[in-house]
């Protein structure tokens, strides 16, 4: 009867951790859409030829890596939570990049300047580009 409850115990346990495997699966794959998301609003800032436009979609691509920052996140609490160091890893390096995403595109947003505002969404571009690109390596890590 223990052995019973014991090996109960061990596959609910088991169950467990691979739902929060397909959770980090789930959140890292979202995270690598809103970096997506939030470059291709980055390059039409960069690629916008008056300031009331280029700071229409630096908004845009704010909340896009504001988004993928905090999917990320999850994707790093899911992945502690079945041991995957691999996982915690790639969302952790796609956080920071989102992040930056986030700054450069809000600096794009504040600008004065048209030439400010795409110099800065140019930089948010880049770093939306390797949060998506990190996320998009981590989406095997924890299978």
């Amino acid at each position: 009867m223990k052995t019973s409850i014991l090996l109960g115990i061990f596959f609910l346990n088991l169950t467990t951790l691979f739902a929060q495997c397909d959770d980090y699966n789930s959140a890292i794959s979202n995270t690598e859409s809103y970096a997506n998301d939030a470059y291709s609003y980055a390059k039409k800032a960069y690629n916008s030829d008056n300031l009331d436009d280029a700071q229409y979609y630096a908004k845009k691509a704010m909340n896009s890596a504001d988004d993928a920052i905090d999917e990320a996140g999850n994707a790093q609490s899911y992945a502690s939570d079945c041991g995957c160091d691999d996982g915690i890893s790639y969302a952790s390096n796609a956080e920071s990049n989102a992040d930056d995403a986030y700054s450069y595109a809000k600096k794009a947003y504040n600008s004065d300047t048209i030439e400010d505002a795409q110099y800065y969404a140019r930089k948010a571009k880049s770093s939306a580009e390797d949060a998506e690109s990190e996320a998009s390596s981590g989406s095997s890590a924890c299978d």
